[in-house]
């Protein structure tokens, strides 16, 4: 097959900002037939009257298996007979606070959101992937979109980090089953973007009786300083147009301006130092 013979369609979650929107329009500009989950039928408007006819908005919550599978029935009347190229499994969460005074319903609504929406989604689209006995059509690809955080452990990030752990580790598990249908599952791994989930993440006014109040502040000036050092959206929607274009790509893809400080430097000293590395910039 080559780099030209692809299935020229592709559903991502969440595109009403941030990275899916991003990822989104980068398809658009390439005349792809989009298929885009928002929420809110408001939230799609912008893409839909700038690509009219090409995109196509799905109104669903990654939490609602009712809503994933009537937008399916819409997604096969659309596609006509023809199977989807590509699932960008994008939607998300991030809260920040400290793991013993935060909300076990919203640590849990991460893993529901990150992970279950995840699985949701995919088992949804399955079979217009190409998941089925004897598909004549070239197999579609899946992007999970994970995070540093889904190797690295940062402080006050943890339903987050764990989320994306257990991302990590589902992608890995499904990509080696889906083997047998062709069906790449691509993991792509992005540092800090410029993106309004990491500001939503910095408003910790909840735990301001707690005795992490300090050290919260310092961790929320840390964020809102990197974002804006972060990479732009479209980076990241370039990085998966071009995978999306390979043959055999990798199995995942890490894309972040810091990958020296994130990576490197945390995989070569000894995991107790980086702990007291932390613990000090965070007054912890």
């Amino acid at each position: 097959m080559s780099e030209t013979s692809i299935n020229q369609s592709i559903l991502v979650t969440g595109v009403s900002s941030g990275i899916g929107k991003a990822i989104a329009e980068r398809f658009l500009q390439e005349n792809f037939l989009v298929f885009g989950s928002v929420r809110k039928t408001d939230d799609a408007s912008e893409l839909q009257n700038k690509f009219p006819g090409q995109f196509m908005p799905l109104i669903f919550d990654v939490t609602d298996e009712k809503e994933i599978h009537q937008s399916v029935k819409v997604v096969e009347e659309r596609l006509n007979g023809k199977g989807l190229g590509g699932l960008v499994n994008n939607a998300g969460i991030a809260k920040g606070g400290p793991l013993i005074y935060m909300d076990p319903e919203l640590i849990k609504k991460h893993f529901d959101i990150n992970v279950m929406g995840v699985i949701r989604v995919t088992q949804a689209f399955a079979k217009l992937l190409g998941a089925e006995e004897h598909y004549s059509q070239i197999p579609g690809k899946i992007f999970n979109i994970s995070s540093v955080s889904g190797v690295i452990a940062n402080p006050f990030v943890g339903p987050y980090v764990g989320s994306k752990h257990a991302l990590e580790g589902i992608s890995g598990s499904l990509r080696r089953e889906l083997v047998k249908f062709g069906i790449d599952v691509i993991i792509i791994g992005p540092g800090v973007i410029k993106t309004p989930i990491w500001k939503k993440s910095t408003d910790l006014s909840a735990y301001d009786q707690t005795p992490y109040k300090d050290s919260l502040n310092r961790f929320a000036k840390i964020v809102l300083e990197g974002i804006g050092k972060g990479l732009k959206p479209d980076e990241v929607a370039n990085l998966i147009y071009k995978v999306f274009l390979k043959n055999h790509p990798k199995a995942r893809y890490s894309i972040d301006p810091n990958r020296f400080r994130n990576w490197m430097v945390r995989f070569i000293l000894p995991t107790k130092l980086v702990d007291r590395i932390m613990a000090k910039k965070l007054g912890l």
